[in-house]
């Protein structure tokens, strides 16, 4: 990532209210090189900046992505795919929404 043309950083959220399982156990994500924030990614970030990824957002995510946004990948460790969460997510946040646009560029769901 350092030699990469356009680095980012990458922070685990929300750890203060993550239960046990959702973390690996035996602390290995302390061994991550990423940070670590106790509070909601709102509370160290701008909401103007926030944009949270979701399947459910009507509005795609264009490249290239804006380096001054900060945008937030949610339920990584999801057992279940709840309709709408992460949509419902942003919205109680007050962030905007924008989806991967897999669909457009992808032959998902489909067997060849």
């Amino acid at each position: 990532n350092r030699r990469a043309p356009a680095p980012f950083a990458m922070h685990l959220a929300s750890l203060r209210t993550c239960p046990a399982e959702c973390l690996p156990a035996g602390g290995e994500h302390e061994r991550w090189l990423v940070g670590r924030l106790d509070g909601e990614v709102s509370d160290h970030f701008g909401r103007e900046g926030i944009v949270y990824l979701s399947p459910d957002a009507e509005e795609v995510l264009e490249a290239p992505l804006e380096a001054e946004k900060t945008y937030v990948i949610g339920g990584l460790v999801d057992g279940t795919v709840v309709k709408h969460a992460s949509l419902r997510r942003a919205a109680a946040l007050g962030v905007a929404a924008a989806r991967i646009p897999l669909a457009e560029h992808a032959a998902l769901g489909r067997s060849s």
